[in-house]
């Protein structure tokens, strides 16, 4: 049975976030991650944020993490994707640590280059927090730039 299009990209948003973060193609941040769809080169639209089913990749949850800063907490994702997975040639990652306060950030990341040809780009934020035991991951928003266009309810690409 084929899985529909639209949970091959939320399933791709997550394993790709970590998958593309361990092969060191990190790229400067950029200046400011976007808070409105900004598309990418050759982009025909952009979706709006999703939340990902999962709340934490695998490990990275509260009670789970203890990183000493979001930095710390980026790199781990970085270093278990480089042990549990590879990443498909030509993908482009870039990927920072935002807004952080004392007890929260954004981990925001670009991915460019991905073997589909209905997608330009995924933006990925991940929400993380300072709990007892150290920084983890709170949440998983992703949105998709399109190279034909978006729906009309602006949540998948043509």
């Amino acid at each position: 049975m084929d899985v529909p299009v639209v949970h091959q990209h939320r399933a791709l948003a997550v394993s790709l976030l970590l998958t593309m973060t361990a092969c060191g193609l990190l790229e400067p941040e950029p200046a400011q991650p976007p808070s409105t769809p900004r598309p990418f080169v050759g982009s025909a639209g952009a979706t709006a944020w999703q939340s990902s089913e999962d709340r934490a990749p695998d490990g990275f949850g509260e009670g789970l993490a203890e990183y000493d800063s979001p930095k710390a907490l980026m790199e781990a994702l970085i270093s278990k994707a480089r042990q549990e997975n590879g990443i498909p040639d030509g993908v482009q990652l870039r990927a920072g640590v935002y807004e952080q306060r004392d007890a929260a950030a954004v981990i925001y990341m670009q991915l460019r280059g991905l073997a589909d040809d209905s997608l330009v780009g995924q933006e990925v934020r991940l929400t993380v927090r300072r709990g007892a035991d150290g920084w983890f991951v709170d949440g998983v928003e992703y949105r998709n730039h399109c190279s034909r266009g978006v729906d009309a309810a602006h949540a998948m690409c043509l």
